[in-house]
């Protein structure tokens, strides 16, 4: 069970958490014998028992004795052993002092506490050490004659029988308990894997979502960009709007399922914040002045580059405007920018969004960051509720925190705090032409939809293009007429995308091999990569994004050449 648990990312192992568990139990046991020790003290010095209350205040002065040992070893078995021996050795000195085998019962206490703390192994050890020293102390005091025999027979009996009886109980005590654990990681289990069925599932419904959606957005691209009727030019603008909309719904679910399971990777690099504010604000500005509100930016001024992920930071602001626009009838929205300590390289950031918006019930902002959640139920068609569980899960990937004041009819500020690297200024990437230098391409795919799709925005951006409907054709293709850039399926029958690109690799082809598939996330790009491709395009295919990807391997071929 353990050995399961720990090959799945992110979770606690139950050595972590029994460690925790038992560390709690080590600390009340030095409390309880602090304080009892105190109380002892204090009763047998106000009756005259001066060597009683010696060993009582020697039994307090264990307990920080025993914390300091755990504290700086965070060995439970060796706190546990140093109390153990140091009450032992006491209850010893009182009995063979005073003869009396009312100490003897204090012995029972041992292996209760061993049993507790250390478990069943080292119960059962201290319940034989425990018996050994009754067996020394009873036959001292059977040869003493302090004692009536009969009395002493009877004491003795009690003391004797006492201990295993205990022992017994924190035997079956230990049992249940670990039964218990293993229940609940059995639980905790059940419930990972149901959670990896999720990702699963969620991976192959984007994956036969996104190839029919390739053909809807791939084709009204296309035709956007040709002469049209206005009448047809907007219906296909709600097309490719509905479609955009779909596959922002698809990734966003797979962002969280990813964030969630600790694999959502991220790609530092140097981040102007001023233009990342700006940038995101003039997106929405649009809608700002189609709703009467006004958009307003602070701290735009400061100068500030920092390395941190900027499209997961953009996604970020990018939902937390959508969100304050959405729940704001009237007055302003503010996006601000602030910067606060700076110190051995790093510096805190913080990026707020305020609205004038209705607020948000106290029942509901305890909520508010999970999956599916709507503050508002009156607006719940307007969204799917992920926006601010994903902003979260995002921030705290990125090492900040997101939180939420909302006070009902005032508005709502978010806010999002960094602790992030500061970087040089990095001067910004010059945006590619339109329509690229004449280049050569060949679509390897098995849909002719998707074939079909490809060549229309290939030829958008200045590219001859010719098919191949499976990996053994592609191979062929490309070693039949020099080709510049290939678009490699991964998914093929006869010969899938993967073989193909090694098979091209082995054979000299020193093309560009850009993969296009419906399987987006990094393992899939690291899969290609490995293989020998130069990126990975994901479908529905952008044409900004296919043209950026097409410049960037012709640069690296013919600079290669």
């Amino acid at each position: 069970m353990q050995l399961t648990l720990e090959r799945i990312a992110g979770v606690e192992r139950e050595t972590d958490i029994e460690l925790r568990l038992r560390g709690r139990s080590v600390a009340a046991v030095c409390l309880v014998a602090v304080l009892a020790g105190a109380v002892l003290a204090t009763t047998y010095q106000l009756v005259g028992g001066a060597f009683d209350a010696r060993l009582a205040s020697l039994a307090a002065l264990g307990g920080p004795a025993v914390l300091v040992v755990w504290r700086s070893t965070r060995s439970r078995l060796a706190a546990l052993n140093l109390t153990l021996t140091w009450y032992l050795s006491l209850f010893l000195l009182g009995a063979f002092y005073t003869h009396d085998l009312a100490y003897l019962a204090w012995f029972s206490t041992l292996p209760v506490g061993a049993f507790f703390i250390g478990g069943q192994r080292s119960g059962l050890q201290w319940t034989v050490v425990v018996l050994l020293a009754l067996a020394v102390i009873v036959g001292h005091l059977v040869s003493s004659p302090l004692e009536a025999e009969t009395t002493l027979a009877v004491k003795t009996v009690r003391a004797i029988g006492l201990p295993p009886t205990i022992a017994a109980l924190g035997y079956l005590f230990e049992r249940s308990r670990t039964r218990a654990l293993h229940e609940v990681d059995a639980a905790r289990l059940a419930a990972l894997e149901a959670n990896a069925a999720r990702g699963r599932l969620l991976a192959k419904v984007s994956h036969e979502v996104r190839t029919p959606l390739n053909g809807v957005l791939g084709l009204t691209q296309s035709l956007l960009l040709q002469p049209l009727p206005e009448a047809f030019r907007h219906d296909l603008d709600l097309i490719h709007q509905s479609g955009t909309g779909l596959v922002s719904l698809i990734n966003d679910l797979l962002d969280l399922a990813r964030a969630e399971a600790g694999k959502l990777e991220l790609h530092p690099a140097p981040v102007d914040l001023r233009r990342l504010v700006l940038d995101v604000s003039g997106l929405h500005r649009a809608a700002a002045v189609q709703k009467g509100l006004e958009l307003r930016v602070e701290g735009a001024d400061l100068p500030l580059w920092v390395s941190t992920d900027e499209v997961r930071l953009r996604q970020v602001l990018g939902n937390l405007v959508a969100n304050a626009m959405k729940f704001t009838e009237h007055g302003a929205v503010t996006v601000a920018l602030t910067r606060g300590r700076e110190a051995n390289g790093l510096v805190e950031v913080g990026l707020s969004v305020e609205d004038t918006g209705r607020g948000i019930p106290s029942e509901a902002l305890s909520k508010l960051f999970q999956p599916f959640t709507q503050a508002h139920r009156d607006l719940a068609h307007t969204g799917s509720g992920l926006g601010l569980a994903i902003s979260q899960e995002l921030t705290r990937t990125l090492g900040g925190q997101l939180s939420a004041a909302s006070p009902v009819g005032v508005g709502s500020v978010f806010s999002v705090m960094l602790t992030v690297p500061t970087a040089l200024p990095h001067e910004r990437r010059t945006p590619t032409p339109q329509v690229l230098p004449a280049f050569r391409a060949l679509v390897v795919d098995d849909n002719q939809l998707n074939r079909r799709v490809a060549r229309a925005l290939l030829e958008r951006i200045g590219g001859t293009t010719r098919e191949a409907a499976d990996g053994r054709e592609g191979l062929a293709a490309a070693q039949a007429e020099p080709t510049d850039v290939v678009f490699m399926d991964l998914q093929m029958p006869v010969m899938d995308g993967l073989e193909a690109t090694r098979a091209l690799r082995a054979a000299g082809f020193s093309g560009g091999i850009l993969a296009l598939t419906a399987s987006a996330g990094p393992e899939t790009e690291a899969e290609c990569l490995a293989a020998g491709m130069n990126g990975c395009l994901a479908k529905p295919l952008q044409l900004e994004r296919l043209r950026d990807e097409v410049a960037r391997v012709l640069k690296a071929s013919r600079a290669a050449a």
